[in-house]
């Protein structure tokens, strides 16, 4: 017997996608990176080497570890905050905003997708109910008041 072709549909997945968003106003300043979940091959960086913040994608087969280990306490100095979001359910609707606070665009995430944030502003929307979000960001967070600025 076939089977149905929305079935078959369950099975094709798009390949990842990787969607940078630059400045309008300063030359080469990455905004965000937004990443729809697809098909990828071991391993995915999705930061370069010199942002604040190091997101990768692993796909580790059955068996496969890590080696046990932990960091050394290098003391690292930062200027800025790096922030993401990972729908872990739910869809949202994003706004990025580039560093004079005009809005560039835009954009919806849906269930695995993340945006990675490095300049300029954002905003976030839950278009469902009950949607969530895993946020992470570079610390120490000092709070709202002294940290982020609304406009």
């Amino acid at each position: 017997m076939p089977v149905p072709i929305l079935n078959l549909f369950n099975f094709i997945k798009p390949d990842l996608k990787v969607v940078s968003i630059n400045s309008r106003t300063e030359a080469k300043l990455n905004l965000c990176k937004i990443i729809s979940y697809g098909k990828f091959n071991s391993r995915v960086n999705l930061t370069e080497p010199n942002q604040i913040m190091q997101v990768s994608l692993a796909r580790m087969s059955q068996f496969h570890s890590v080696q046990k280990h932990k960091h050394l306490p290098i003391e690292r100095s930062t200027t800025g905050t790096s922030e993401g979001w990972l729908v872990l359910k739910g869809r949202f609707e994003v706004e990025i905003f580039d560093t004079d606070h005009t809005s560039v665009g835009k954009f919806y995430l849906k269930k695995l997708d993340m945006i990675l944030t490095f300049n300029g502003g954002h905003s976030l929307y839950a278009t469902k109910h009950n949607s969530i979000i895993c946020e992470f960001k570079n610390g120490p967070f000092k709070g709202s008041d002294s940290d982020k600025i609304y406009f």
